[in-house]
Parts: C-alpha cells; structure tokens; sequence
C-alpha cells in the first residue's frame, strides 16, 4: 500500500476491480496527503487479504513486477550516449 506519488505511483498496479479483473494488480494505491484515501485504501486491502484468489493474484503479479534499475539504467545510458554523439557531431 503506497501514497501515490513519484515512483510509487509508476511502480505499484493500483487493485481497483479493472485491474484486478485483468490480474495485473500488484498493490494498493491511495491519494497523498488524505487520511480518508488512506482508510479507503486500507479497507480495499482488508477486502481482498479475504479473497485468497485475489490476494494469491495480486503477491504472485507484485513478485513478477521487475522494479529494478536495470530497465531506467539502460534507458540513462541511451540517452548519454545520444547526448554524447551529438555533442562529437
């Protein structure tokens, strides 16, 4: 469960009823800086720890997520290296 803001917003599939439909959720999203969205958040999670099929979905999706920085490093090392021959040309 995680504010949603900078990267926890891009790293966690939020558990609403789509995406847990899809099987892509992978946590509990909630709007920074509101203790009613934080509630909220809190009792979805509640909701669906009593579903085991739910629940059993959304830790295997969470454990598949790749949230390492080995995608956003080679993403920064293209771009380097794009500034780079601009900079030699």
């Amino acid at each position: 469960m995680v504010a949603r803001t900078g990267g926890l917003a891009d790293t966690i599939i939020d558990a609403n009823e789509a995406a847990v439909a899809a099987g892509v959720a992978t946590g509990f999203q909630f709007a920074a800086n509101s203790g009613d969205a934080m509630l909220h958040a809190v009792h979805r999670l509640m909701q669906a720890h009593g579903n085991a099929g739910v629940w059993t979905s959304i830790q295997q999706q969470g454990m598949k997520a790749d949230v390492s920085w080995d995608r956003s490093a080679e993403k920064y090392i293209e771009l380097y290296r794009s500034l780079l021959a601009r900079k030699v040309a």
